[in-house]
């Protein structure tokens, strides 16, 4: 950091007196800047594949849980338990009746 500083006084310098010292200070200024928006760039992008990945690893979770298989058994019990209760009612109301 200390020598970027150092070259930039030296090329400040230097700009006073040529000019096309100038025009290579300027273009040094613009390259720095063109770098510092690659590495922002690149910081983001990394980000964002994190956070892809964070989303993938959540997604296979989920799949894990297997919700749908257990939704479908739940249901299945719950039919079989439905039609189990109208045969204990049936039964019910024959013992009911007078003989």
């Amino acid at each position: 950091m200390c020598c970027d500083k150092f070259m930039k006084s030296e090329l400040l310098q230097d700009c006073a007196k040529e000019n096309s010292s100038r025009k290579i200070y300027k273009l040094l200024i613009q390259l720095h800047s063109d770098c510092e928006q690659v590495v922002a760039m690149i910081e983001e992008t990394g980000a964002i594949v994190r956070e892809i990945r964070d989303l993938e690893e959540q997604i296979e979770v989920e799949r894990a849980k297997d919700t749908a298989s257990k939704l479908e058994r739940i249901s299945a019990d719950l039919r079989q338990m439905k039609q189990e209760s109208a045969s204990l009612r049936a039964q019910l109301a024959r013992a009911g009746e007078p003989s």
